[in-house]
């Protein structure tokens, strides 16, 4: 592989000790009742993590982190792991970047949270530590547009999808929703804002090939509010539920980031999530009863709702799937296959031959080396036959029992998104089918250009930002995407390269 140094500013929550906790006399909630060595073991190292921060959406998803975090830790009563162990700790750091933490705890903790951080804030003020004035775009208003629900016969709420903007940061929110699961949220998938025209045509065309009828709904900002927040509330109740199988909030969140593995998940968004959301005027509806969604009777959908793709989408198989090679079949043949990224400008793209029995988990692996990618996150393939990604995880049928030439003919197309986080789509074309040639050895790489992106830098959009940045030495933030990306000068960042021979190399390596 490359020498690129893969970025990394997680969120660490490991053990270490921090002293400025108190429990409040007489109380008996769990955090006053033996719980402060616990929580001050689980937010100390992030607490510090925290330090490094200067962008305010950047602290807004680690600070809604810390809330998962909370959650786990401390389900039953959490005001006091904030009172008395989290903001008191930030208080005795007593910088600016502590106090930052502090008002964007105050800001997305809102009630009793807010009342105390605005305390610790007070006090922090009177030794002369400010928070830096950035910090204040948290408060600026949310405003919201595109507001859409998807809905099935029975007019069940499948999906929601939004823009939401605040000061020039504009992102595509997606929710999918289960109606035979009390209507609670499934997923969520906040993605870049110029994205959403993308995901709109995404839900249409996976909605369609469900067989099932999706009508898509436009709602006023109250009405798209109300059913966001009903959906968080049932996901909420069954996330108490749950709970009882964890045995150590360390152990879950220890180097991921309150993350999934593939990038931010609910319990890590929920607390900016609810806060971005709770800014839209309010219908004054009475939320539903906990299960007052009701059922859907839509064949197919419980697991579109559900599945695992960029937009919590998943494929059902719509024709049987075509008889697996065997012995007395003969030798497979070979599949040219022209891989692009998708919305990649100039094109990043890959030529490979490929035997047409090797499997789709073994193609996952194939195109993790022809694109340098590290395999951190999840992925699946999206063809005619249904989505395939690796089994037990609700992406689908099993990859590792479908093979490339089961799936694609000659001149087919199908799609592999890795991260589902960064949507990072692999548009994949057989441009021709053929016998093996003799002596040569498959898979191999015959062509291709441009360097793949680095890992999580947000997508292609995000991609093509950094590029402009690192080209341009007087940016702002030249000097914080170098140091993210691990090089001592932009010089080592070069988007045209790609070493045909090295890659071949890597897949010989593999066989």
């Amino acid at each position: 592989m490359s020498s690129r140094r893969k970025a990394n500013r997680s969120l660490k929550i490991t053990h270490r000790r921090a002293d400025a906790a108190a429990a409040v006399p007489g109380c008996q909630c769990a955090v006053c009742e033996g719980g402060i060595a616990s929580v001050r073991r689980a937010f100390a190292p992030g607490l510090e993590d925290l330090s490094g921060i200067d962008d305010p959406d950047e602290l807004e998803v680690a600070c809604s982190t810390l809330f998962g975090v909370m959650f786990l830790s401390v389900d039953d009563e959490p005001l006091h792991g904030w009172t008395q162990v989290v903001l008191p700790m930030l208080r005795q750091r007593g910088t600016p970047q502590a106090a930052a933490v502090v008002y964007a705890i105050g800001v997305l903790g809102g009630g009793e949270i807010g009342q105390a951080a605005d305390v610790e804030l007070k006090r922090l003020a009177a030794d002369g530590i400010m928070p830096p004035a950035w910090v204040q775009t948290l408060r600026v208003p949310v405003t919201a547009g595109d507001l859409r629900a998807y809905e099935g016969p029975d007019d069940a709420t499948w999906l929601l999808a939004g823009r939401l903007s605040r000061v020039g940061t504009e992102v595509a929110l997606v929710m999918t929703i289960d109606p035979e699961d009390c209507g609670a949220l499934a997923e969520v998938w906040v993605v870049e804002g110029a994205a959403f025209p993308d995901v709109l045509e995404r839900m249409r065309t996976l909605g369609q090939r469900t067989g099932a009828s999706l009508a898509e709904v436009t709602l006023d900002a109250a009405e798209w509010r109300w059913r966001a927040e009903a959906a968080m509330d049932a996901r909420e109740m069954h996330d108490l539920d749950d709970l009882d199988d964890v045995d150590d909030v360390v152990d879950v969140f220890d180097g991921l980031s309150a993350t999934d593995g593939e990038g931010p998940g609910w319990r890590a968004l929920a607390a900016m999530l609810r806060y971005w959301i709770g800014q839209l005027p309010d219908s004054g509806k009475p939320k539903p009863p906990h299960g007052g969604e009701g059922g859907g009777s839509l064949t197919g959908l419980r697991d579109l709702s559900t599945g695992g793709n960029p937009y919590g989408l998943a494929q059902p198989t719509s024709v049987g799937l075509p008889a697996r090679r065997g012995k007395s079949d003969g030798p497979a043949p070979v599949f040219q296959l022209r891989v692009d990224l998708r919305g990649a400008k100039p094109p990043i793209w890959r030529r490979l031959e490929v035997a047409g029995d090797t499997t789709l988990a073994e193609l996952h692996g194939i195109l993790q080396i022809a694109f340098d990618w590290d395999n951190d996150h999840l992925h699946c393939f999206e063809t005619d036959f249904g989505t395939f990604g690796v089994a037990g995880r609700d992406l689908g049928h099993p990859e590792h029992k479908a093979t490339l030439e089961q799936v694609l003919v000659e001149g087919g197309k199908m799609t592999y998104t890795y991260d589902f986080g960064d949507s990072w789509d692999h548009i994949i074309v057989a441009e021709s089918v053929a016998p093996a040639a003799d002596g040569v050895a498959y898979p191999r790489c015959t062509g291709g250009r441009r360097a793949a992106p680095p890992e999580d830098c947000g997508g292609i959009w995000g991609y093509q930002a950094l590029c402009e940045i690192l080209a341009d030495p007087e940016d702002e933030q030249h000097a914080e995407r170098l140091e993210w990306l691990g090089l001592d000068d932009a010089s080592e960042f070069d988007p045209t390269a790609f070493d045909l021979a090295e890659t071949d190399g890597l897949l010989r390596a593999r066989r």
